[in-house]
């Protein structure tokens, strides 16, 4: 993986394949990576051909959209501070 950040400019980058964040039209933080919006085009692509090749269905490959926000939502609660907590109750 290429390094996020350009150590002269100081331009975040794309982890996986370079690009700069002028150069994408969307550029996702991760704990201390980035994804570009069309390396993650890649991975959508890669993830269905696979379940095509094995033959099982997308719902078996990819969790639920719910799935994914819920864990996204814990995901910043928990960097949030504890004062804050109280404007985002939990989910049920």
């Amino acid at each position: 993986m290429g390094s996020y950040k350009d150590s002269l400019t100081g331009t975040l980058r794309c982890s996986f394949c370079g690009k700069g964040k002028s150069d994408v039209a969307k550029l996702i933080a991760g704990p201390q990576v980035f994804i570009c919006n069309e390396c993650i085009n890649i991975c959508i692509e890669v993830v269905i051909d696979d379940a095509l090749v094995n033959q099982t269905s997308l719902q078996e490959v990819l969790p639920s959209l719910s799935e994914v926000g819920d864990s996204l939502l814990q995901s910043e609660r928990s960097r949030l501070p504890l004062a804050n907590l109280m404007a985002f109750p939990k989910s049920s």
